[in-house]
């Protein structure tokens, strides 16, 4: 099932394939050669696991993308302003590319989720977005 996705994904050029980290080699590997990006939903769907095993988790799935991009996205309206600024350093010291501050199922951001993750940038997270799905 999870090669009949890539090939639509292929076929249709979308943006980008996300998936559970167990089939991200293999999706990595199925849209090397193309712009499409490789997804990767750390600890999808609830979110349950401690911080570090989070991070050991995005770790492991950035070694393997093959120098894809790397987004990750944190449901911030669940998040304490501090929690926000330490997920935002964790994630980029996993190696994400971006970070993004919500899935879509939740409040849109504050000004001050913004203005903490804009904030961030100067620090070495080069691509913050506070735009949801």
């Amino acid at each position: 099932m999870i090669r009949e996705h890539v090939k639509k994904a292929i076929k249709y050029n979308v943006n980008g394939v996300y998936c559970n980290p167990y089939w991200v080699p293999l999706v990595a590997e199925l849209l090397d050669g193309t712009d499409i990006e490789t997804g990767l939903v750390p600890d999808f769907p609830f979110g349950a696991a401690t911080t570090s095993m989070k991070i050991k988790e995005l770790e492991e799935m950035c070694k393997v993308v093959n120098d894809r991009p790397v987004k990750a996205i944190m449901e911030n309206a669940s998040l304490t302003d501090e929690e926000i600024a330490i997920g935002c350093q964790y994630v980029t010291e996993a190696g994400a590319d971006w970070v993004k501050c919500a899935t879509g199922r939740a409040v849109s951001p504050r000004m001050e989720t913004i203005k903490i993750m804009q904030s961030l940038k100067a620090d070495g997270c080069e691509k913050m977005t506070t735009v949801q799905s």
